[in-house]
């Protein structure tokens, strides 16, 4: 079993391009994005069609996004961060909901911008995972657990 984190190390490391040096502040965005990292990574949860909290992924891409959820009822929050070549980059918050397969949510970044995003639930090969069509590119989010076994 390897870990997604493998994953992504051997797809950074294969990029060759040079990491930036973490800084030993604890309050730096890069140490808050390791530590949002380590949360993530230990987050043993197994989300399903009607309780979506747990560690969600956009796959083993070169570039892509992980995050965070904790659902409520119909309203999910949660918090993520997205990684490619360079490392860990640009933190984010979603806050959304989940009706009737349909998945909306607002991501917010550290600059403020607002991106609101929809997602439509299908079961795919037996795994769960909402797809998002339409405006712009396709895009698909998958339990993070679905991702550790390759």
């Amino acid at each position: 079993m390897k870990p997604f984190l493998l994953i992504l190390i051997t797809s950074l490391l294969a990029c060759n391009a040079p990491a930036a040096e973490p800084s030993a502040d604890p309050a730096t965005p890069e140490a808050l994005m390791k530590a949002l990292a380590e949360t993530i990574e230990k987050d043993g949860r197994h989300p399903s069609p009607t309780d979506l909290s747990g560690a969600w992924t956009s796959g083993p891409n070169l570039v892509g996004y992980t995050m965070q959820l904790e659902q409520r009822g119909e309203t999910v929050e949660g918090r993520g961060y997205y990684w490619g070549c360079l490392g860990m980059f640009n933190p984010f918050r979603v806050v959304g909901s989940s009706k009737s397969g349909t998945l909306s949510l607002t991501f917010t970044f550290s600059t403020q911008k607002h991106e609101k995003r929809v997602f439509k639930y299908s079961l795919e090969k037996g795994q769960i995972q909402f797809s998002r069509k339409g405006e712009g590119p396709r895009e698909r989010i998958v339990p993070y657990w679905n991702m550790r076994e390759f």
